[in-house]
């Protein structure tokens, strides 16, 4: 199972030469997703299927979105492309 997404692991993690995403083990579809250097930049999406397709839906930016507050987004985002 994958970890949870924390304040502190959202803080910690580190840009690369290769775009990271960081998945959260609470909702699943909740994506982290740090650009590579040197940007480095942080944001939440969503990934989600739907008529069939892969579609991402990009929530904001961290730290102006909060971890609390892309869940609340994110689960209303799948509820939405579920119905």
């Amino acid at each position: 199972m994958t970890k949870a997404l924390t304040a502190k692991r959202i803080e910690n993690a580190e840009p690369t030469l290769m775009r990271q995403e960081i998945p959260d083990g609470l909702l699943v579809g909740l994506y982290l997703v740090v650009q590579p250097k040197p940007s480095g930049a942080k944001s939440f999406a969503v990934r989600y299927r739907y008529a069939g397709q892969p579609r991402k839906l990009t929530l904001g930016a961290f730290p102006a979105i909060t971890l609390e507050a892309a869940r609340a987004i994110g689960g209303k985002a799948l509820r939405a492309a579920a119905e």
